[in-house]
């Protein structure tokens, strides 16, 4: 992964096991407004900026 130094920011960061993950997966995250971070094995890592609520991940049915 690389960092970035800029501005802070908040952030909701979630790591999501999917060893057999369906073709769908990451589009439909991105469409819940989660930007993908990286992916280590079958560890997703996933974050999305918030000002004020923590955002829930609502696990997405995915």
């Amino acid at each position: 992964m690389n960092f970035v130094k800029e501005k802070p920011k908040k952030y909701r960061y979630v790591i999501d096991m999917q060893a057999f993950p369906k073709k769908d997966y990451k589009l439909t995250y991105q469409e819940f407004g989660w930007e993908f971070v990286g992916q280590m094995a079958s560890a997703f890592v996933w974050r999305k900026e918030y000002a004020k609520e923590r955002p829930a991940l609502n696990h997405l049915a995915i």
